[in-house]
């Protein structure tokens, strides 16, 4: 018997099989293009997604031993923020703008000056951005109002995707919240922020538990992709649930995962609210949890921009070069700021823009490779700080990202100063997914024991003493840097 979880990324598709004691056994991953039709837009098409899973799927009956008739439940999770108008039968009626689309920042300055910043923070937890749903929603109804009327529903990526399934128009607490139109306290939609937006609330999903029922596959979609009808879908959830997935269930505990963007969040057992709304609290998987922490636009993607510009593809290299410690007599890398996708972070700032500084005639492109990898964890370390600051108290880090190159491992737990436990399961994301269908089938007691059971560390890589003190030193040049860089954005965007 198996789960299928369907995982809607940034930039591809996971189309995986797990057994019922948490084991990945077969994943297809089938790439999709995100359009830049214009400055600051950017979108997805869900036919694209739709290609990509029916491929996915036909991939794994290629698969030996594969056996598609025993899949129970189907669980979807996606990239979250991103935002798709659709019909009343569920057609999308625009494309997926996804977390880096920026066009609505006139209408994001537009709430905030109706309702307050900080009344939009502390009544859905999160930061009122140009990326974010509600902002966007304002933005079509300013600027494409005959598609916000034609507009039945305003729905996340994963819920397109179930619906595409045969599955009910629905959402969960994770993904609601993401759309920054959520009462984080009272979990239902705030009028408050709705009746700014002037957005009837019948255009919005019911808010269901992720792990609930959202239907069942339709023959149409069976048919199309080779699986039997009828099989049960579950609402999902956003691809937060990787916290769930990873093993973060108790209070302290904090995620890293460096993909595309970076993220670190840290679980706690109760709200907590930054009063410089620097860093953001959501819904977590398991019930009377929450996660505090946030994320940087660019760190696997810093990474992929420096292999490509200093061309250690061309030269056959499978990872950006990284030699920590550094060889002795090596001159000590260019401060990087991984603003080249502007920055969410603690920042905050749309305009900011990445640099080195430090450079000196001496630096190799090698140098500046180590100076990028430093610059990533640097961002990711702010978190920590900014969690520890609001007495989240970060005590252990579970890591949702490979634990090689072993250099790179060892330089973030020195960056850190806490120890990093690489886990077992290679994909966190899918597992946090499946871990909801095994509570809609029972096969746990509980969320909390099936991530007690499921999840498992492989290996830990411990912070070096003597090199945590000399990134304590140096992460304070690069907190002056940010600091003393702001005013120049705007400059020289």
């Amino acid at each position: 018997m198996f789960i299928l979880t369907l995982d809607i990324g940034l930039t591809n598709c996971k189309v995986s099989l797990f057994d019922f004691y948490g084991k990945l056994h077969r994943q297809a991953t089938q790439r999709y293009p995100t359009r830049t039709v214009k400055t600051d837009w950017s979108e997805q098409d869900p036919g694209d997604w739709w290609g990509a899973i029916r491929t996915g799927v036909q991939d794994l009956v290629k698969s030996p031993g594969v056996n598609l008739s025993e899949i129970d439940v189907i669980a979807v999770t996606a990239h979250m923020h991103g935002m798709i108008a659709v019909d009343r039968a569920g057609q999308p009626l625009t494309h997926c703008w996804t977390l880096f689309d920026r066009r609505a920042v006139s209408e994001a300055q537009e709430i905030a000056q109706k309702i307050g910043e900080r009344t939009a923070y502390c009544v859905t937890g999160g930061r009122l951005e140009a990326y974010t749903p509600a902002a966007k929603i304002l933005w079509l109804k300013n600027h494409q109002p005959e598609i916000f009327k034609r507009t039945a529903l305003f729905l996340s990526p994963k819920d397109v995707v179930r619906v595409l399934l045969g599955g009910e128009l629905v959402t969960d607490p994770i993904d609601a919240a993401g759309m920054l139109l959520y009462d984080i306290k009272s979990q239902v939609w705030s009028q408050e922020i709705l009746d700014t937006i002037g957005l009837p609330t019948e255009k919005l999903p019911e808010v269901r538990a992720s792990s609930s029922s959202g239907g069942f596959l339709s023959p149409e979609a069976a048919k199309e992709l080779g699986l039997k009808e009828g099989i049960s879908l579950i609402v999902g959830a956003g691809d937060d649930i990787e916290a769930l997935g990873a093993g973060v269930i108790h209070p302290g505990q904090t995620l890293e995962h460096i993909g595309t963007t970076g993220t670190m969040i840290t679980c706690l057992d109760h709200l907590i609210f930054d009063e410089d709304q620097a860093v953001e609290v959501y819904p977590h998987g398991l019930p009377n949890r929450y996660l505090l922490g946030g994320a940087t636009n660019a760190a696997g993607r810093s990474l992929d921009w420096a292999m490509s510009l200093f061309s250690f593809e061309e030269a056959g290299e499978e990872f950006l070069p990284i030699q920590h410690p550094p060889r002795a007599g090596t001159p000590d890398p260019p401060i990087y700021l991984p603003f080249i996708s502007g920055e969410r972070g603690l920042l905050w700032e749309s305009h900011a823009t990445g640099g080195f500084l430090g450079l000196r005639e001496g630096h190799t492109p090698v140098d500046l490779a180590l100076g990028v990898y430093q610059g990533v964890a640097f961002s990711m370390k702010e978190f920590l700080v900014a969690a520890e600051r609001l007495g989240a108290r970060p005590n252990s880090i579970l890591s949702g990202t490979p634990s090689k190159p072993r250099d790179w491992s060892q330089l973030r737990a020195d960056i850190y100063g806490l120890p990093i436990s690489f886990l077992e399961t290679p994909y966190p994301t899918g597992l946090g997914a499946a871990m909801l269908a095994y509570e809609y089938l029972n096969v746990f007691s509980s969320l909390a024991e099936a991530a007690e059971r499921c999840c498992h560390v492989s290996e830990q890589v411990h912070p070096d003493p003597e090199w945590r003190e000399h990134f304590d030193k140096k992460f304070e040049t690069y907190e002056t840097t940010v600091q003393t860089c702001k005013a120049l954005f705007s400059k020289i965007m």
